[in-house]
């Protein structure tokens, strides 16, 4: 039930958007609008990652204000390990909507990852089993069971 709320009020809050946004405020563009967020939504939730990454895109390019597209974006990047595109569109939606903590949670959550890779690039660089890469390693194992809480 909660989650069926939240798509009516996310859908709402991107149909007035779009009505701020519409120069025309014609009914037809808020339909076609909405038309591709399902779209995309529905790509999402099927696991077609490509497609809704360029419905997503497309949406962020006409309607740039709707931090949601901005969300899905940076999950689609999460997981196909895009971490720097990942970061980039979490900012961007920390940017357009502040207090959704789901782009607070998600960016760090991506930073995280990046260091957890970062530390592995680092510990091929070092002498297996020296102190240093002991060091490197214990410090992965404390990041990934951060991510395993998550």
């Amino acid at each position: 039930m909660r989650s069926f709320a939240l798509k009516v009020l996310l859908v709402l809050q991107f149909l007035f958007l779009v009505a701020c946004a519409s120069t025309d405020s014609s009914s037809k563009k808020s339909l076609d609008a909405l038309a591709l967020v399902e779209i995309a939504n529905d790509y999402y939730e099927k696991g077609l990652l490509s497609d809704a990454e360029a419905k997503y895109r497309r949406i962020t390019r006409e309607y740039p204000k709707y931090h949601e597209a901005w969300l899905k974006l940076g999950n689609i990047y999460i997981r196909t390990d895009q971490l720097d595109a990942a970061i980039i569109a979490y900012e961007t939606c920390n940017k357009k909507q502040p207090e959704d903590v789901r782009c607070w949670n998600n960016l760090a959550l991506a930073r995280v990852k990046q260091a957890v890779s970062s530390l592995d690039v680092g510990k091929a660089a070092m002498m297996k089993n020296s102190d240093e890469y002991l060091g490197l390693e214990n410090f992965q194992m404390k990041l990934i069971s951060i991510l395993a809480t998550e």
